[in-house]
């Protein structure tokens, strides 16, 4: 037989002999539990230290209650997928709402961006831009739902946020995703609204 006619698979088998009565047995058992917990835990510092602490504080738990624990410890190191941002800001956009304060500091630190520079980058769409703005602290009243103002504000974390789909420090395109939200979001608006179509200025 020629050897492209044939395939050799190599399977590598593990065989452990415990005598009997031998703790031996409970303690490879023990062994792979712990294992498959510290993987649970991969990127921080002195997993084992993690791990140790949490089957010394709860040494009666059950082993898949203790797994969902330390899943709580992982750092994610899968690559950040396209729409990630945009769910982020949706979130942070329903806690800052209604916190007058905190929608405040937001829009104070907007302002301030844009007046260092990134505004230039949005000249293309500086009127969608500020209509934005006036939608998210309320300047249109009635005129716009609350879930009207969620996606506006949503809008502008996304434009604040350096690592959205397209990193805003690449050349060229860094930007591009959030003028097109900007666009998008402001069509989706305005049409849904029916109000203030007219030109509001550029963002100074």
């Amino acid at each position: 037989m020629q050897d492209n006619e044939y395939k050799a698979e190599g399977l590598l088998r593990r065989h452990l002999l415990f005598y009997r009565g031998s703790r031996d047995a409970q303690r490879y058992s023990e062994l792979k539990t712990a294992l498959s917990l510290y993987r649970l835990v991969p990127g921080q510092p002195r997993q084992q230290d993690i791990l140790e602490t949490m089957l010394r504080r709860f040494p009666n738990m059950p082993r898949e209650q203790l797994a969902n624990i330390l899943r709580g410890y992982m750092i994610n190191l899968s690559p950040v997928k396209s729409g990630h941002a945009l769910k982020k800001a949706q979130v942070e956009a329903e806690l800052i709402l209604d916190d007058h304060g905190r929608l405040q500091s937001f829009m104070e630190e907007l302002d301030q961006c844009l007046r260092k520079g990134l505004g230039k980058s949005f000249s293309c769409v500086p009127d969608e831009l500020e209509m934005l703005r006036r939608i998210a602290t309320g300047g249109l009243g009635n005129k716009v739902s609350r879930e009207g103002r969620l996606k506006a504000i949503s809008a502008l974390i996304h434009v604040l946020n350096p690592f959205d789909d397209s990193y805003d420090f690449l050349p060229d395109v860094g930007l591009q995703d959030d003028v097109d939200m900007i666009r998008r979001v402001h069509a989706e608006l305005v049409g849904a609204s029916g109000s203030a179509t007219a030109s509001t200025g550029p963002v100074a």
